[in-house]
């Protein structure tokens, strides 16, 4: 046999072991993939529900509102939107938690983005508008380009194409115009100053109707566990550390006898004081709209009043499958009553929106769960607050005035 057949044979014999090794090697890969694929797939159906307020508390029924996302999406959506740890924050006490997710994206300048978000610091020579208010302003159980933000800035930006139109979602869970007041000023003082500042609040002026911050008793009762004598040494070795870990604490958990007597006492008491109670809260609202306005007026805001919608006023409750707690149905209900009146009478002022009224002929699903909007809901709550902004002729910057 010549050299050159030897050869040939010899490539032969190296063609079949190739041929048999990539052979061989695509039937393991289809094998394990195969498995891989079976395996995800048990994994998923076992994996437990994210461990998150909405999804423990309503369970399937969220399905029914987010038709356009598969299961998948929206567990991601939810825990996105509820598990991120609260940040510790001079002055406000927290702020929402960094996160660069899939759908919910927060800065560390404390906002939340809305795509394509502005530059930040903002430039002085476009127009910038800060949105302040609790959760449902920051949109929780939505995706960051259906939040009002989004939808105030696309219009926005359609109506004036020309002009570089910002804007900056500073709503933060359990807020209101208390810790929005302390936001606003501790903004200006760091030389942020927007265009024009739009507070939409109305739900948490009732929540939080003693006028403390949502870890305040938590904080409260850290401090009375020390001893004075060892107050210095502890805030020297812990600073803001020992606050961090506050907002990141789980409330006890309560049995369930304890919770319903709560609840019993808590519901006597909102009964026999609402109208008390609903007062106090006017008032304080009102006298925290005059103080930011006097600040507003100082560093040439804008400022815009937004009182929101809430399911427990004029809305067909039959539309949604959610079930409003106790406060929302006895107190927010009553408190709307008497702003509505208030508004009537032109006590809040001419920068004052009501806004509260937009869902009453509605008929269809406006929440993702008990309190916060869905896409429609924020598109209407942005649409009155575009209207308003427009025919007030508010951006006169843009306008050449």
């Amino acid at each position: 046999m010549t050299r050159f057949q030897n050869f040939v044979q010899a490539y032969k014999s190296l063609a079949v072991i190739l041929l048999n090794t990539v052979l061989l090697a695509g039937f393991l890969y289809a094998v394990l993939s195969g498995v891989f694929l079976i395996r995800n797939t048990l994994l998923r159906r076992a994996r437990p529900a994210p461990e998150n307020y909405v999804s423990k508390t309503y369970g399937k029924m969220l399905k029914s509102v987010y038709l356009h996302l598969n299961e998948e999406e929206m567990d991601r959506l939810l825990e996105e939107s509820w598990t991120r740890p609260f940040q510790y924050e001079p002055f406000t006490q927290f702020k929402e938690g960094l996160l660069q997710g899939k759908f919910v994206n927060v800065r560390p300048e404390g906002f939340r983005v809305t795509p394509p978000q502005g530059p930040w610091p903002p430039v002085p020579e476009h127009y910038n508008i800060f949105l302040f208010g609790g959760s449902t302003t920051f949109n929780y159980g939505l995706p960051d380009s259906q939040t009002i933000a989004s939808v105030l800035q696309n219009d926005l930006r359609r109506r004036y194409p020309d002009q570089n139109i910002n804007i900056y979602n500073f709503g933060r869970g359990y807020y209101y115009s208390s810790q929005e007041l302390i936001l606003f000023m501790r903004l200006l003082a760091q030389e942020r100053v927007p265009d024009m500042a739009v507070f939409i609040d109305g739900y948490n002026e009732f929540v939080f109707y003693q006028d403390q911050p949502y870890f305040s008793e938590d904080i409260s009762k850290y401090f009375q566990q020390r001893e004075q004598s060892s107050l210095k040494t502890v805030l020297e070795k812990q600073g803001v550390q020992a606050f961090r870990k506050i907002l990141r604490q789980k409330s006890p958990v309560k049995s369930k006898a304890h919770q319903e007597k709560e609840n019993t006492e808590y519901e006597n008491m909102v009964y026999q004081h609402k109208e008390e109670i609903s007062h106090v809260v006017l008032k304080r609202y009102l006298v925290n709209k005059r103080l930011i306005e006097a600040m507003a007026r100082d560093f040439q805001v804008t400022p815009v009043f937004v009182w929101q919608p809430v399911a427990a006023y004029r809305y067909d409750l039959s539309s949604s499958p959610f079930p409003i707690p106790i406060l929302d149905d006895v107190l927010i209900r009553y408190g709307y009553s008497r702003m509505a009146e208030l508004n009537q009478d032109g006590v809040p002022g001419p920068n004052f929106l009501w806004c509260a009224d937009i869902q009453a002929q509605v008929q269809e699903p406006l929440y993702v769960d008990a309190c916060h909007y869905n896409e429609k809901n924020s598109r209407n709550l942005a649409a009155c607050i575009i209207q308003h902004i427009v025919g007030q002729e508010l951006l006169h910057k843009i306008s050449g005035q």
